[in-house]
């Protein structure tokens, strides 16, 4: 298996070591810092045959949408330095460059700090909708935020 634009070649991954790997990701706490080692545990272990960073960012996605923060993306701008800031994080295993990076650069957070349940929430009682619910969906909420995000 090779990455292009390196030399380094990736340990082939194993079911056990995969497994230790997003085993070790669930106990940290703070969802954001979670969704952010999802990524680069995925990209850099090369788990799949094919589409580790599309499936690193799907899962990063997920958790990031889950616990109402945003979305991860990388600006079109910031393309370039991303890659080489992966390219070296492959290549160094230290994660903690590419991730205070990421985390700096790489989440779309909601507007004005509010989450995506709250804003929904809000959206409803403006509307004048009697019954709020409390709990809903993320998908429905996730819908509802991309619904009001201008295409860019």
């Amino acid at each position: 298996m090779r990455i292009g634009g390196t030399d380094w070649i990736p340990e082939l991954p194993t079911m056990e070591s995969s497994h230790d790997g997003s085993s070790s990701l669930m106990k940290i706490e703070s969802p954001e810092d979670r969704a952010l080692l999802m990524f680069c545990k995925i990209t850099r272990g090369q788990w799949f045959n094919d589409g580790n960073k599309r499936t690193a960012l799907m899962t990063a996605n997920h958790a990031l949408i889950n616990a109402g923060i945003g979305v991860f993306s990388i600006s079109p701008s910031l393309k370039r330095e991303f890659t080489t800031r992966l390219l070296r994080y492959y290549e160094s295993n230290d994660d903690v460059p590419f991730h205070s990076w990421l985390k700096d650069n790489a989440i779309g957070r909601l507007p004005g700090g509010i989450t995506s349940v709250e804003s929904r929430r809000l959206e409803l009682k403006r509307s004048g909708t009697a019954a709020v619910d409390q709990n809903l969906p993320v998908y429905q909420t996730a819908m509802s935020m991309r619904a009001q995000t201008p295409a860019y």
